[in-house]
């Protein structure tokens, strides 16, 4: 299994196991995996400027879970299942079981630093009954308050794997830059190449920040559309389990899994879900899988897409260079293989949302710290 193996996507690790001697190759990969996230630990903690993968040495665990614990979890291979023998990393505010694991859940904070949850939450166990193996817990701003992944004084701070890659003009000596936050260290493992796909949380961008800093995928799902239960809260009214990995289809492969109609798993314990008929829930899930198992996701998606641009993100303050980019973002979209079709659209409650945030912010921050 080589390094381009690692940093590959679910579909490639599936293609890897798809043998006669699956169960070793599996075994292979997960042993593969966690010497990668040891190496970066060990290079972080030695002050190494760069780690055995060529990339920045990332702090992006918290907690790793140890390999013989990793493989006694090893599920049966479920042949149906897209995400059979993946190893999934999981952001340290969601709850996984800390006698079954070995590992505690944290929030990045001394206040949680022995905390050994008795349940994992309800994503993680949609995940692992899909046949996914824990590999440990991401580094994150404390209590998942900040948008840096900086604001930790236990485990010290995430750092982009891209920041070796910058353009040194005056000297070769490239200072490390920030994987953004708060889930940088979901992003930055996956970055990294230490696992295919990682869980987050996002508040307000909390995700799909990170993913933008550290050049993968992040997926903020619809809030109520999955369960919270388990999650860790930072902002009740605005706290949804996100999804970061290395492509669309390997985020759309595991949101398919939590909504799966078989399963369930990912949509209980929590009433803020929205209720969905199953009419609804077998298209969501259809159209999920066929993003996540389509070998040519432009030809698929082709004509099929229908984009809207709010005409109020065109906000003042925005640089020239970022309305450029997102000009020739659109013309892509239009022009290209996707061939979408794009439209202005108006929200008129979008100059009220930054205030509204931060009432709701201030106000759920200080009830839920308060417990």
């Amino acid at each position: 299994m080589n390094s381009e193996m690692i940093r590959g996507s679910i579909s490639h690790l599936r293609s890897f196991f798809q043998t006669a001697d699956r169960d070793i190759r599996i075994r292979k990969a997960l042993e593969l995996f966690a010497s990668r996230i040891h190496a970066d630990r060990l290079a972080y903690t030695a002050g190494s400027s760069i780690s055995e993968l060529g990339l920045t040495p990332t702090n992006s665990f918290t907690n790793v879970v140890p390999i013989d614990r990793v493989l006694r979890n090893c599920p049966v291979f479920n042949e149906t299942s897209p995400l059979a023998g993946i190893p999934i990393a999981v952001k340290d505010n969601f709850t996984t079981h800390g006698s079954k694991w070995g590992v505690p859940t944290t929030c990045a904070s001394r206040m949680l630093k022995h905390f050994d949850p008795a349940y994992d939450a309800a994503v993680v166990t949609s995940l692992l009954d899909a046949g996914c193996i824990l590999m440990g817990k991401t580094n994150m701003d404390e209590f998942a308050m900040g948008c840096g992944s900086t604001d930790n004084a236990v485990f010290g701070p995430v750092v982009n794997p891209w920041s070796c890659k910058q353009i040194a003009h005056e000297t070769d000596c490239k200072a490390a830059v920030i994987a953004g936050g708060s889930s940088g260290g979901s992003a930055a493992a996956v970055a990294a190449g230490l696992c295919p796909v990682a869980l987050a949380s996002d508040t307000g961008g909390s995700a799909r920040l990170p993913s933008a800093h550290c050049g993968v995928v992040g997926l903020k799902p619809t809030y109520g559309l999955v369960s919270r239960h388990g999650l860790i809260p930072l902002v009740n009214s605005l706290d949804v389990p996100a999804i970061i990995a290395s492509c669309v289809a390997d985020v759309a492969a595991v949101l398919a899994t939590w909504l799966d109609p078989s399963s369930g798993a990912a949509r209980q314990l929590d009433a803020t879900c929205i209720p969905l008929n199953s009419d609804e829930l077998n298209q969501f899930h259809s159209n999920l899988t066929n993003i996540a198992h389509s070998a040519d996701m432009d030809k698929w998606c082709s004509g099929k897409l229908r984009i809207g641009i709010p005409v109020e993100y065109h906000a003042p303050g925005m640089t020239d260079e970022v309305l450029q980019t997102w000009d020739r973002v659109a013309g892509w979209l239009v022009d290209g293989h996707l061939s979408c079709t794009v439209e202005l659209i108006h929200l008129p409650h979008m100059p009220m949302a930054t205030a509204v945030y931060s009432v709701l912010c201030a106000a759920e921050v200080a009830s839920n710290m308060a417990r």
